[in-house]
This record gives structure tokens, C-alpha cells and sequence, in this order.
């Protein structure tokens, strides 16, 4: 866990940014790691740590309650076991600055062993899908759908 949140405060997006870091009722002395971290940290970003007094139930619903307290125009979700390129928020808010259209984005990610050396590509690249489907589009293709359906796994 403490892997995945420095990697979440180590981004090199500069702009404001609030993290908020949720203990879902865990008995495993996760609380105290979260709050050492998040008093340790001097970077420019607005943290606070939400303590859950029983378990939320499911995922969707853990999110659903969190996002609820989000003052800004943008949610990214880290996962305990989540560690990011220093890039990650940087990139996925560049899509959206760049087209008022686009309401969610996603990034692939790669699943890595213990030592930190990637295991499988476990999603497609979704740049070059939309390529892709475009140029299928373009000749009359299905648009690269069956690729798309199984393209998760490695």
C-alpha cells in the first residue's frame, strides 16, 4: 500500500489536485501506515485520509460514496496494490483538455511480479484501438469490435 500512494503523490501533473485516501474498515494496521504517509507528505496537493468505521460492501458502492465528496472536475481511482508512472494523471487530464467532448477515460495497465518486472500486458492500448476502428470504419470493417472484446487478457 505504501508503494501505491507514493506513486500517487509522486505525479508530475502540475495543477490542483485533492486526495482523498479511504480505509475501508481494514484490521490489518493500514490506518496507521496511511496516516504517517499522508502527515510525512510537503508536496502542493490538498490529502485527507476518510476512515470507514465498517466495510462499505462493494467496490461500486465504496467508489459511488467517495465520489460524492470530490470537489474537483476529474476522479482518478488508485487501488491499494496500484502503483502508476509518474505520467499517469498528467496524461489521462490531457485527453480531456484537449476535447470537451469526452466525458471518461481509462488507461491499460501491465500486472508485475514481486520484484517490479512486468509479468503480461493485461490491456490494449486504447490509442491504437481507436485507430483501428477508425481505419476498419473507414473500409467498411467491423471497426476492430472482436478485437476489442478480447483484448483484456495476455
Amino acid at each position: 500500500m505504501g508503494d501505491a500512494l507514493q506513486s500517487l503523490l509522486q505525479q508530475d501533473y502540475v495543477g490542483e489536485v485533492e486526495v482523498i485516501v479511504s480505509d475501508d474498515a481494514s484490521t490489518d494496521g493500514s490506518e496507521e501506515l496511511l496516516e504517517r504517509a499522508l502527515a510525512a507528505y510537503t508536496g502542493p496537493w490538498s490529502c485527507r485520509l476518510i476512515r470507514q468505521a465498517s466495510r462499505s460492501g462493494s467496490k461500486s458502492a465504496h467508489l459511488n460514496r467517495l465520489r460524492g465528496m470530490v470537489t474537483g472536475d476529474l476522479v482518478a481511482t488508485f487501488d491499494a496494490d496500484d502503483e502508476s508512472l509518474t505520467s499517469r494523471l498528467r496524461l489521462l487530464a490531457d485527453v480531456f483538455a484537449g476535447d470537451e467532448s469526452v466525458k471518461a477515460v481509462y488507461s491499460g495497465f501491465d500486472v508485475m511480479d514481486e520484484a517490479g518486472s512486468r509479468v503480461r500486458i493485461a490491456a490494449y492500448r486504447a490509442r491504437e484501438l481507436a485507430q483501428q476502428q477508425a481505419q476498419a470504419q473507414q473500409q467498411g470493417g467491423d471497426g476492430g469490435r472482436r478485437q476489442q472484446r478480447g483484448g483484456g487478457g495476455g
